[in-house]
């Protein structure tokens, strides 16, 4: 990437969420939508790093911190109930938190359930958050809100090195953070794509071990499974050989990152690396 370029990404992705930059068909970087399921789950829906607050019988939890601008409102009623202090807080991230740690130590969470990667020794996460219970999950953990089972399900080594999906399993709502993306293209760089059989299957066997109704997406507005369906049909088309790109163009004109991510680059960059892919061998 040379020096005009990095300006011409640099500007798309600050000004993603308001200014239509290269193509009209942007990615929005912060939750754009509220949604509010029914009367105690609310979800923050859109841009990248969907996150959700469930409050049942004076119980909160929390999942992500990415609110942003978009989740102001979110804020005042948090505030007008007494505050964050106190909430059960999940992080379903490769980062740890999306709003950055600063942030959720903010919200003042009682005890904090993430992934390996966030709550290591070492990480800026865990020194921040040093006063607060904090609980790595390596494998499948059930929580108890209110009157509703919160099932939490580490999957490893697909769209990031360590995800945690969070299942509501009354209302049987699944968030599968960077996992399915709705109408939106993944990032397949930095080796994500040598994953992509590992995810396409990560992805059937929730499906089918859980059978969720409404399917959360990391990035884009809620779905059905015939939704998560089609995003691992696409993932399917672009690593078998045999499929060509103008297929792909012509079934999956989804939205991109300016300068960053598209189509044409998650084609190309399996294509051209044909030979480290075992399944395109």
């Amino acid at each position: 990437m040379n020096l005009k370029e990095a300006l011409i990404f640099a500007y798309g992705v600050i000004f993603a969420t308001s200014t239509p930059y290269i193509k009209p068909k942007k990615r929005f970087l912060f939750p754009t939508a509220t949604w509010k399921l029914d009367q105690s789950l609310t979800f923050f829906l859109g841009g990248s790093g969907i996150c959700a607050r469930l409050n049942e019988n004076g119980e909160n939890l929390i999942v992500n911190t990415n609110l942003g601008s978009a989740a102001d409102q979110w804020r005042a009623d948090m505030t007008a109930l007494g505050g964050f202090s106190g909430s059960t807080l999940v992080l379903n991230s490769l980062n740890g938190a999306f709003g950055g740690v600063e942030e959720v130590r903010a919200l003042e969470p009682s005890r904090v359930f993430a992934h390996a990667d966030a709550t290591s020794e070492d990480s800026e996460f865990a020194s921040i958050m040093k006063d607060v219970a904090i609980t790595n999950v390596e494998k499948e953990l059930e929580l108890q809100v209110g009157d509703e089972t919160v099932l939490l399900i580490p999957i490893e080594g697909c769209a990031t090195e360590s995800d945690l999906i969070v299942f509501f399993k009354k209302r049987s709502v699944m968030m599968f953070g960077a996992l399915f993306l709705n109408r939106i293209h993944p990032v397949l760089k930095h080796g994500v794509a040598l994953r992509a059989p590992k995810w396409i299957a990560a992805l059937e066997e929730l499906l089918a071990k859980y059978d969720p109704q409404i399917c959360v997406p990391g990035e884009g507005e809620a779905g059905s499974a015939a939704d998560v369906r089609e995003f691992i049909r696409y993932l399917k088309s672009l690593t078998d050989p045999s499929v060509e790109f103008s297929f792909c163009r012509q079934n999956f004109d989804w939205m991109e990152i300016p300068r960053f991510t598209s189509l044409e680059e998650n084609f190309d960059i399996l294509r051209r690396n044909v030979k480290t892919h075992t399944s395109l061998r």
